[in-house]
């Protein structure tokens, strides 16, 4: 009874509109002379924003800044831009997330990175396996780096809650040839470690322009060791029966909530290893351009050197 009860007056009602559509068709009256054409109406609608920094504050790191800077990797170019932070625990390390301004460094899918347009991140994986691809631009190739604090315009996608970073990368100009070569080392004394961790990176180029081509090709590699990332530790507790087992070397401290604890020993060095061969190509037409760029990286990470603090009783 239901049913039927809903059924009948929307049948009815779709009788009525159709009669009544019928009706007004036929009464509907013929102009002499009328003509068979319509005019054509053109709306134009012209972008209110052409220019992003009108919509959202931006902040330009030019070529003339970038000089000044000791460019390692290509994440210090907006290293010490405002309300951004990169998570890099050393030089070369793959895990450096990006953090700008409301999106913290493990959000990483709300910030994008881009080189000349092509996407440096990673939107599938969040935390450090996120981060962007920062060695996939060799740090002499860049010419600007912007950073667009937002998410205050349409010109990109929801993921840029947090911000964008446009890296824009040199064109050929003439023939040249570079060759760089950069020697790091870190002293470090924590806890059971007192060493010297040391690194070299090491950058050819060379860029030509005949007619309206120009051709660009470069070989980066960089070869570095971390301090220890990880500190492996148990509780206070334990202190007691190690020292009555004639074990010593451990450290007494605090872990991160502020819990006694011991020190036994760490993860020692990362060796980070990164080689980048890479080959861009421009032909300049009128006023188009065309570009392409080839690149492959290799990158290993070793962490083979663990160190045990421990010494027992006979000294091993």
């Amino acid at each position: 009874m239901f049913s039927r009860a809903r059924f009948y007056p929307v049948t009815t009602t779709a009788c009525c509109l159709f009669f009544a559509a019928s009706n007004a068709t036929a009464a509907s009256p013929s102009f002499e002379g009328a003509s068979d054409e319509i005019e054509r109406i053109s709306v134009y609608a012209d972008q209110l924003f052409q220019d992003t920094t009108k919509v959202s504050p931006t902040s330009v790191v030019t070529e003339d800044v970038l000089e000044a800077i000791n460019l390692i990797t290509s994440e210090d170019a907006v290293a010490y831009e405002p309300s951004l932070v990169i998570r890099r625990r050393y030089v070369g390390d793959p895990n450096g997330v990006i953090g700008i301004r409301g999106s913290g460094m493990f959000q990483t899918a709300r910030s994008l990175v881009f080189a000349d347009g092509l996407p440096l991140h990673y939107l599938l994986q969040t935390r450090f396996s996120g981060s962007p691809r920062w060695s996939l631009v060799g740090p002499d190739e860049i010419q600007t780096a912007e950073v667009i604090y937002g998410p205050f315009s349409a010109e990109y996608s929801g993921n840029s809650m947090g911000g964008v970073v446009n890296i824009t990368t040199k064109n050929p100009q003439t023939r040249r040839f570079v060759a760089q070569g950069t020697l790091i080392s870190q002293d470090y004394n924590e806890l059971g470690t007192e060493d010297n961790f040391n690194g070299n990176r090491v950058y050819f180029a060379y860029e030509d322009v005949v007619g309206n081509l120009g051709w660009f090709v470069s070989y980066n590699r960089l070869n570095n060791k971390s301090q220890p990332m990880t500190n492996y530790f148990v509780s206070a507790d334990n202190a007691q029966l190690l020292e009555d087992q004639g074990v010593s070397g451990f450290i007494e401290g605090l872990d991160d909530n502020g819990e006694s604890v011991i020190y036994i020993g760490d993860s020692g060095a990362e060796t980070s290893v990164t080689d980048l061969y890479k080959a861009k190509f421009v032909y300049t037409l009128n006023n188009a351009e065309i570009r392409a760029t080839i690149a492959y990286e290799e990158r290993t990470r070793d962490e083979d050197d663990k160190r045990n603090y421990l010494i027992d009783a006979s000294g091993n």
